[in-house]
């Protein structure tokens, strides 16, 4: 069996930028998976879009965001908005797996919680990745954790400062 086969046929719903949840979507992508990453057109969508190396040259997407987010497809929705919020809960109805990345609480108020998702589809697969676990509200990107546990202490210059 070739790898772009093994997930064929299987709907992934994205609600996740950055990195940790993106990149699971680029692993089911890669398995054959069709992925749909959700944007918010209010906020300019994945912030990773804007992160681009010193002399980078592209149009929206940065090479980070691109290593991240080839071969899925892409939505923009605004899921403060009834309509929006709709349409994303019809998706859901056809989809096989969501992968979210919320802080608690978040997707409560956006209605895309698991409980919220899986009375639209009782078949669902919800995934949720936190970086501090359920009860926590703090944010869990890679250089916040890097700085608390001492790790970006131990990088950089001599002289210099932390990296």
């Amino acid at each position: 069996m070739q790898n772009k086969e093994m997930f064929s046929g299987l709907r992934v719903l994205e609600l996740a930028s950055v990195l940790a949840g993106p990149s699971v979507g680029q692993f089911f992508a890669e398995l054959g998976a069709e992925v749909i990453k959700v944007e918010n057109p209010a906020t300019g969508g994945d912030v990773t879009r804007s992160w681009k190396g010193a002399g980078e040259q592209t149009d929206d997407r940065s090479a980070y965001f691109c290593a991240c987010n080839w071969g899925k497809q892409s939505v923009t929705l605004d899921l403060t908005q009834p309509d929006d919020r709709s349409r994303l809960h019809r998706m859901v109805g056809k989809m096989d797996v969501v992968i979210a990345s919320y802080k608690p609480g978040d997707a409560e108020k956006l209605g895309v919680a698991y409980d919220q998702l899986r009375a639209i589809n009782p078949k669902l697969i919800y995934g949720q990745i936190t970086g501090y676990g359920s009860q926590d509200d703090r944010v869990g990107y890679d250089a916040v954790i890097q700085a608390e546990a001492g790790f970006m202490d131990l990088n950089g210059e001599p002289d210099g400062p932390p990296t």
